[in-house]
């Protein structure tokens, strides 16, 4: 009998912490926009080859889009492992001292134009940073 009640009493708490969420739920609006997002990023990327001069309000616009998606997921609940993707993304790794997307338009603004062989090398890695924030937004519990 003591046994079951110490049993009873040590399974309580954990069935409650069972039902915890540990991640934050879907969000379809965050998932649109950041797929409406990639298509812009990757278009602009595109045109890179390109003049920057001529881009120069599409890409403060792709990054200004970028900085406040990256803070609306940064202000959600139980959203550790998105925000470590958009800080991939979006924010200057120590190591490198680069970002993804910020550091490709940099580098577009410094030189002016850049090369189709550049372009083509980083274009897959934004895409891929991108298809892994989508891929774990659309893999949350979607809201009851």
């Amino acid at each position: 009998v003591r046994l079951r009640k110490t049993l009873a009493f040590l399974l309580i708490p954990l069935m409650f912490l069972g039902s915890c969420r540990t991640i934050a739920y879907h969000d379809v609006n965050s998932f649109v926009k950041t797929a409406e997002l990639k298509a812009k990023a990757l278009t602009l990327m595109d045109h890179a080859t390109e003049e920057y001069a001529t881009y120069t309000n599409q890409v403060d616009e792709v990054l200004i889009l970028g900085e406040q998606l990256y803070a609306i997921q940064k202000a959600r609940d139980l959203n550790h492992a998105s925000i470590g993707q958009w800080k991939i993304l979006m924010e200057r790794n120590i190591a490198t001292q680069k970002s993804i997307l910020p550091s490709f338009f940099k580098e577009w603004k410094t030189k002016g134009k850049l090369s189709q062989t550049f372009v083509d090398e980083a274009r897959p890695q934004v895409e891929a940073a991108f298809d892994e924030i989508l891929k774990l937004e659309d893999s949350k519990l979607k809201k009851p």
